[in-house]
């Protein structure tokens, strides 16, 4: 992005910093950050980070079963680690590729991820399919739900998502499917 070139030396990893140790605004120290923990290392880009709880971040990355980068493959899943950057889990199945991951107020986490098939290479006309973190069931329709944009999550679990439908965005209260807005309109956020 700033004209170095390929970044594939150059990893992105998940760090926690905290901000209670920040200084006072108006001290002499106040341009001073506290020092920043990585949570992640590693070869390969751990991306999204958001909390899971208090205890666990959760992010993207493309890891084997044993946690550790595989290149060269479209396979993401969601994975996180405790504040101290040990105890790494998987929460995803290694099958498919996750796009992001929406955390809403009250904890609930939305995945967005893609079938990559038998083969774990077919992405070509596969569209995303929004998915609580930990249920199985799907919030949208692989075939007929095109993400306009990153969906909402509210305080208390509910999902709204704007979804492309024939030329037209619609957006909705998932799993309800209640419409909550629609007609000829282009929604770009939530």
């Amino acid at each position: 992005a700033d004209g170095l070139g390929y970044l594939l030396d150059r990893p992105s990893k998940i760090f926690l910093l905290d901000l209670d140790d920040l200084p006072p605004a108006d001290g002499d120290d106040a341009d001073e950050l506290p020092p920043a923990r990585p949570l992640t290392d590693g070869d390969g880009d751990d991306d999204s980070p958001v909390w899971l709880d208090d205890d666990r971040v959760a992010f993207v990355a493309s890891r084997d079963e044993d946690g550790a980068w595989t290149p060269d493959t479209l396979v993401s899943d969601v994975w996180s680690v405790d504040l101290e950057g040990a105890g790494l889990r998987r929460h995803t199945d290694g099958r498919g590729s996750v796009g992001g991951l929406h955390r809403g107020a009250g904890g609930t986490v939305v995945v967005g991820a893609g079938d990559l098939g038998p083969s774990r290479q077919d992405f070509v006309a596969r569209n995303a399919v929004l998915r609580r973190l930990g249920e199985d069931e799907p919030l949208t329709d692989a075939e007929a739900d095109h993400l306009a944009c990153a969906p909402a999550v509210a305080g208390d679990g509910t999902v709204v998502a704007a979804l492309e439908q024939r030329g037209d965005t619609v957006v909705r209260h998932l799993p309800s499917g209640r419409v909550l807005l629609d007609g000829h309109v282009s929604v770009s956020g939530l």
